[in-house]
């Protein structure tokens, strides 16, 4: 089964609400003050039909922050406080079978997952929590360096039960360890891409989804999918490999993609959805395919299921990466503290 997330919140852009006009917002949301973040979890079987689905229980008031809107011209927009989190991305601890979760407010945070069954199958859920003694808060000084940290971090892989492999960012893709019961972090790798083209007016890559183990063009890579943001509300992807081993390096990617498949509030189209953002990647080894989930209109989630071949038949080779410095030297993160 896949366990899967999904935010609910007073603050989409629902076509219902939004004409998809990325210069304005809906005047519903011009006018909110709080914004307030929720979220559920569901399971799904491997046909991607829904078994089961709770609230996820989170002390919301711990991550409450003031956010200042600001337009693609510059201009200062609307001011609210944001309530709960958001970009949730979910990881899976081999070694422990534990479900551990990125998301942000402002912030990158790490926290594992309880979560209870209902049924000796494991296929009804009781209960999905985030465990307040667990979090940690990853330091705010890496965010004057590497912009939009929040967007930007997902776990590589575990390497035990206590240490993890964090890749933040993906041009230059940088890696660090985590040591999850301290907190204590250390740089590992970082390299750049001259392959990964940087579009005018467009963010560089940032992560969304990594990674999963894959046989790339007869190697062994970590696939992942990164996304650009072009202006205040398009979004495209690109899928990427890393080298399975330090250095961590993008030697494969993929050009610009989106899902035509939206929803119910955003039906398929011959075009993108306005705000369309993948965070979460798997492998059906079985059936041979990709397992993609994304957000739409930050108005509902989607699953999307591609063939192994389609997927890695994208991928091109890079051109050799080049190492660079790292933005920040060893030190702790903050324990996350009630």
């Amino acid at each position: 089964a896949y366990l899967v997330v999904a935010r609910v919140s007073n603050w989409n852009y629902c076509p219902s609400e939004w004409n998809g006009d990325w210069k304005s917002t809906p005047d519903s949301l011009s006018t909110i003050s709080l914004q307030v973040n929720r979220y559920v979890a569901a399971l799904l079987d491997l046909n991607l039909r829904f078994r089961s689905v709770v609230s996820m229980e989170v002390s919301h008031h711990l991550y409450r922050q003031k956010l200042q809107e600001v337009w693609p011209d510059g201009t200062a927009g609307s001011t609210r406080i944001i309530e709960g989190i958001e970009d949730a991305r979910l990881s899976r601890n081999p070694f422990d079978h534990s479900m551990w979760m990125v998301f942000g407010l402002r912030t990158a945070y790490l926290g594992r997952l309880d979560v209870g069954s209902c049924s000796e199958s494991g296929m009804c859920l009781a209960s999905v929590g985030l465990n307040d003694t667990t979090v940690v808060a990853f330091p705010t000084e890496w965010q004057p360096g590497v912009s939009h940290a929040v967007k930007n971090l997902c776990v590589l892989m575990f390497l035990s039960v206590d240490l993890v492999l964090i890749h933040f960012k993906v041009n230059p893709s940088i890696v660090l360890q985590l040591k999850l019961t301290t907190g204590v972090w250390t740089p590992v790798a970082a390299s750049e891409s001259p392959s990964l083209q940087h579009f005018d007016g467009a963010n560089a890559d940032r992560g969304g989804a990594c990674c999963v183990d894959a046989i790339v063009q007869g190697k062994s890579a970590l696939v992942g999918v990164s996304h650009i943001k072009f202006n205040r509300y398009f979004i495209m992807h690109r899928l990427f490999a890393l080298r399975a081993k330090f250095p961590y390096d993008v030697v494969h990617y993929s050009p610009l993609f989106c899902f035509q498949a939206g929803g119910a509030f955003s039906p398929s189209s011959a075009g993108c959805n306005t705000l369309q953002f993948v965070v979460g990647i798997e492998r059906n080894v079985d059936e041979g395919s990709f397992i993609f989930s994304y957000g739409v209109n930050d108005c509902e989630a989607a699953v999307a299921a591609v063939p192994e071949g389609f997927v890695l038949g994208m991928l091109t080779l890079a051109g050799r990466s080049s190492r660079t410095d790292l933005p920040f030297a060893a030190g702790d993160s903050a324990r996350f503290r009630k």
